[in-house]
């Protein structure tokens, strides 16, 4: 007897009992890049716009942007700068993001990365060249949408009053919570001590 495999079912599918077997992941994965539209269908049309593409599916955010917030600080001060993703306005939401932010090591030291209101960021500081990596992904389908506080980057002044550095991002990814890029353009911020 054969059982037709129904990704989209939550009834069992024969004598696996609903548990996802080979035939179940070959079709998500499928479903995934665009070549199904009617197994899992829990994206409406946007599977089949990709598959008439010929690519995977884009977010629709409009105008959607990774911004880093700017500081005045004194000699020796210490703050944590927000870092933002806007306007994500797509059903699936914020899953994962990847920013680099380069700055003056001679005005500022990065101390650490915390988390915003998004799962905590892995990092990598290198304040001898002026430079943190960071990011993070989250699991929930869909991810937040609207604006998001992803991280604070937590900076102490250690240049002199009157120095200043920007604080340069540059996004390196940031995607949707089925893995789809979030199209986006990067603001910078800066640090002035005085």
């Amino acid at each position: 007897m054969t059982h037709p495999v129904n990704a989209a079912s939550t009834m069992p599918d024969g004598p696996n009992g609903g548990k996802p077997n080979m035939n179940d992941a070959l079709y998500i994965a499928q479903f995934r890049t665009g070549m199904r539209d009617d197994s899992f269908n829990w994206l409406g049309g946007a599977a089949a716009a990709a598959k008439a593409a010929g690519s995977r599916t884009v977010v629709t955010s409009q105008n959607a942007t990774v911004e880093i917030g700017s500081a005045t600080l004194p000699p020796g001060g210490s703050v944590q700068i927000p870092v933002t993703v806007r306007n994500v306005s797509d059903g699936l939401g914020l899953g994962t993001y990847e920013v680099r932010v380069a700055f003056n090591r001679q005005v500022i030291r990065v101390d650490s990365v915390v988390a915003g209101s998004f799962a905590n960021p892995t990092r990598n500081i290198n304040n001898n060249e002026g430079w943190v990596l960071f990011g993070a992904y989250q699991t929930d389908v869909p991810g937040p949408t609207g604006d998001i506080i992803v991280a604070y980057l937590a900076v102490t002044a250690i240049g002199g009053s009157g120095s200043s550095t920007p604080l340069d991002l540059t996004i390196n990814t940031l995607g949707n919570s089925d893995g789809g890029d979030i199209p986006a353009t990067d603001v910078d911020g800066s640090v002035i001590v005085q």
